[in-house]
């Protein structure tokens, strides 16, 4: 029984020191979307991937979830949300039951790791796109590892937020700037000449809308999904 067994743990050394710690990609981005999209094709159970910011790659690889028939966990993080809005379609694909977003408070690279078993993973540089495929399990686990402690503090993205038309979210933005900028109730009721007993019940709306239990959680939900105004500068003071 002992030889059976280490007879079977040199045969697993073995086999995973066939296996390279990493494939490279052609430099290009249709060698890289078709490494993607077979790696995709070839999920049993989840598909985990990292977008450091809307590009036509991840554009690309959205279409090739959209096409899949089979139902595999689908999880998408995505970086830099005070620079880039997060996309109206990206909402809606928040919308599939098997589907996941959220938005990272991390930059990411670009990454998608299959069944915690395999990844693809991309560096863009001034020499263009490189990308390596990895089937290692070491390198694999590590880079689920990282995903998981990335998704554990980022943010849900909900599904699209109706505010019940233009006008109705450009009072949304202005009551979200006066809760950023530390208004008071008063205070707030009076720069957007309502009452106060409006502008409470209009604040109330809005938590319930991003699914917070106070206005400090909601200011940090509104910041972190692009919500908030843009600051307008404060004009110097008269010299004297």
């Amino acid at each position: 029984m002992s030889s059976l067994i280490d007879n079977a743990v040199a045969l697993h050394r073995d086999t995973e020191a066939e296996v390279p710690l990493a494939i490279p990609v052609e430099p290009d981005e249709a060698s890289i979307t078709a490494a993607i999209a077979e790696q995709i094709c070839q999920a049993r159970q989840s598909v985990d991937i990292c977008f450091a910011e809307h590009t036509t790659r991840a554009r690309r690889v959205i279409e090739i979830l959209r096409a899949r028939n089979e139902t595999v966990r689908v999880r998408i993080a995505r970086s830099e949300p005070g620079r880039h809005r997060v996309p109206e379609h990206w909402e809606d694909l928040a919308a599939s039951e098997h589907i996941e977003l959220r938005i990272a408070r991390v930059p990411l690279i670009d990454c998608v790791i299959v069944d915690g078993r395999s990844a693809v993973l991309i560096a863009d540089s001034a020499l263009g796109p490189q990308a390596s495929l990895t089937r290692s399990d070491g390198v694999a686990d590590a880079l689920h590892a990282l995903f998981a402690a990335v998704w554990c503090s980022a943010t849900p993205v909900p599904v699209r937020i109706d505010w019940d038309g233009h006008a109705r979210a450009t009072f949304v933005k202005q009551v979200l700037g006066c809760l950023n900028s530390g208004m008071t109730d008063e205070q707030a009721a009076d720069e957007l000449s309502v009452s106060m007993r409006t502008y409470r019940r209009h604040v109330a709306r809005i938590m319930a809308t991003l699914g917070a239990n106070s206005r400090f959680q909601a200011g940090l939900r509104a910041a972190e999904l692009g919500l908030l105004p843009s600051p307008v500068p404060r004009a110097a003071p008269p010299e004297s």
